[in-house]
């Protein structure tokens, strides 16, 4: 081969590896902004999920279906768990602050809808307004 065969070979190489260097990056940026929004719509369903869950066991405690209620409200707090651990790797801390606040009202109707009680539509409401301000 000439010297000019083997600097067109070298061009050619050199450009398919920048090409593929460019394509890699390319991918790899727009692969971080797609796993932000998945774990955006993964933490929304979490906070979708529990609200259901609450408002599921409101209507449970106005029929007196206590033992009902005090299931969707177990469930609702551990879906507020699984949305706490996804907060508590973002720097937002108000939006965690809201969701742990959630929790205790939960956790607290949960309580109170397990000894029968009425009054558990009190923290119930307090964990539905705590998971509409984390949700914005």
């Amino acid at each position: 081969m000439t010297t000019r065969e083997w600097k067109i070979v070298g061009a050619a190489v050199l450009a398919v590896v920048l090409a593929v260097a460019a394509g890699w990056f390319w991918g790899w940026s727009g692969g971080r902004h797609a796993e932000r929004e998945l774990a955006g719509l993964r933490l929304q369903h979490h906070l979708m999920d529990a609200r259901s869950r609450i408002l599921a066991a409101r209507v449970d405690l106005y029929r007196l279906n206590f033992g009902s209620a005090t299931t969707n409200l177990e469930e609702a707090k551990a879906r507020l768990e699984a949305a706490a651990g996804m907060l508590d790797r973002e720097p937002d801390a108000e939006r965690a602050a809201a969701v742990r606040s959630a929790i205790r009202a939960a956790d607290e109707a949960r309580r109170l809808a397990a000894k029968v009680d009425q009054a558990a539509q009190g923290p119930a409401d307090r964990a539905l307004a705590d998971i509409q301000r984390a949700q914005r």
